[in-house]
């Protein structure tokens, strides 16, 4: 089947991984989006853990606290309880879920000259979904999840920081007894041609 282009009242949705989605959770998300009554709304919060899949439960995080580091860093959610609409935060923008009309991707894209992804970009473009008109609003239910323990305990898929983990070795052990970051064949040809890339943003 052929491509076709993305229409501006498409509805484009950006996740982590490791997720997993309730029963229906398409059309309910805008449904969902529908109830806020503006078409430049966002729907975004940290996600609930799995466990809450398909559980209807009616107690949503709602993301409310931030810290400052060389930027603006979000912390921590609370509990919102029974909402009956989308609750409108604004600025408060999570990575880990964000549902709205494709316009959004094109007239506020991730930041280019951002100097670090994780540590930087819920703060910018939080503030520019503001800037450029945007609301950002907490979903009212939980449709989208996240498997916090498996992965994040699992160091086949959560190795940062745990090379010495499997092995004792100065790098992760793969299943086969192999360093596993040698088991990557691109790990050579990312390496030969990184000083082939010229990177975007500001001069320092």
């Amino acid at each position: 089947e052929d491509l076709v282009s993305v229409d501006l009242q498409d509805y484009c949705m950006q996740i982590d991984s490791h997720m997993d989605f309730s029963d229906n959770y398409d059309t309910e998300l805008v449904l969902m989006h529908h109830r806020t009554q503006n078409d430049y709304a966002v729907l975004s919060t940290y996600v609930a853990d799995i466990v809450q899949n398909n559980q209807d439960i009616r107690v949503v995080p709602n993301l409310c606290m931030v810290t400052f580091t060389a930027t603006i860093r979000n912390w921590g959610t609370k509990e919102c309880r029974h909402l009956l609409q989308p609750k409108l935060t604004n600025a408060m923008w999570g990575a880990g879920l964000s549902f709205h009309r494709c316009h959004a991707e094109l007239n506020v894209p991730v930041d280019p000259y951002l100097d670090n992804v994780f540590d930087g970009e819920e703060g910018s473009r939080g503030i520019r979904f503001f800037t450029h008109g945007y609301d950002v609003y907490t979903p009212d239910r939980v449709l989208v999840t996240h498997d916090y323990h498996n992965h994040q305990g699992n160091p086949v898929v959560h190795t940062w920081g745990k090379h010495k983990q499997n092995g004792g070795g100065g790098e992760q052990q793969s299943h086969n007894g192999k360093n596993a970051h040698k088991d990557y064949v691109f790990r050579q040809q990312i390496e030969e041609t990184r000083k082939l890339v010229k990177t975007r943003g500001v001069g320092r």
